[in-house]
């Protein structure tokens, strides 16, 4: 999968898209902040019973990344988020309204500590788990029974 293709160069801020159930995979989103993406856009068909779940999701990944997210949905929440996660405009298919959501977002990414050092953390504290859990058998603290 060839990120770059995804990735428009323009003077404006730097967009990319990912589609639907693309962006549950952190793998993509990690290369959308190494690539310093400042907009993605995110089209999904969603439906009524992950509608909630699937705006938290995407606030996850914008804090996580440091990039804002717009996220369009044909049935369920669309939303606008910054890169704190914060929802600046949301807006349910299903309530009766105009489906016009209008939101102002910041142009401009931040650069998160996962961004630049990934799951290195998540790697060095299981590590720290394994060695004293070793260390406390070795010292007998921890005895077989």
């Amino acid at each position: 999968m060839n990120v770059m293709e995804w990735i428009q160069y323009t003077s404006a801020p730097l967009q990319a898209e990912a589609i639907c159930y693309e962006y549950d995979f952190t793998y993509i989103a990690r290369r959308f902040g190494k690539l310093d993406a400042d907009i993605i856009a995110l089209p999904s068909p969603y439906w009524r019973g992950n509608d909630p779940l699937h705006s938290r999701w995407v606030a996850f990944r914008a804090i996580e990344q440091g990039h804002l997210i717009l996220s369009s949905t044909r049935f369920g929440n669309s939303a606008a988020l910054t890169s704190y996660g914060e929802m600046i405009g949301q807006m349910s298919s299903f309530d009766n309204n105009n489906k016009i959501m209008i939101a102002y977002l910041p142009v401009k990414s931040i650069t998160t500590y996962y961004s630049l050092i990934g799951d290195g953390f998540i790697f060095f504290c299981i590590g720290l788990v394994i060695f004293l859990f070793v260390y406390l058998c070795s010292q007998g603290f921890i005895s077989k029974r």
